[in-house]
């Protein structure tokens, strides 16, 4: 979904508390900056292209996420879970 060079996405990701231990230790991107925190999340930011590996990262912390934006990318990591819970139907 990044077709330019000139322009790159901003991606919010919401972290519950504990995997954000995890996160502080071992960025998932070299711009990941904390915009916002409380005793139960934090909110990163990071301006890159989310392709296949940043969005499996993501999908590998399961429930401990939120994608705020880019509407895209939600609606991608929503899709793809609803595919994994009718398949255990």
């Amino acid at each position: 979904m990044c077709s330019s060079t000139l322009w790159i996405p901003k991606v919010l990701v919401k972290v519950n508390a504990p995997q954000c231990n995890y996160l502080e230790q071992l960025p998932l991107h070299h711009t990941q900056k904390v915009v916002d925190a409380t005793d139960e999340c934090t909110v990163y930011e990071y301006r890159l292209c989310a392709e296949y590996e940043f969005q499996h990262e993501l999908m590998r912390m399961g429930e401990s996420i939120e994608v705020p934006e880019p509407g895209w990318l939600r609606h991608q990591i929503k899709t793809f879970a609803e595919k994994i819970v009718s398949s255990h139907q």
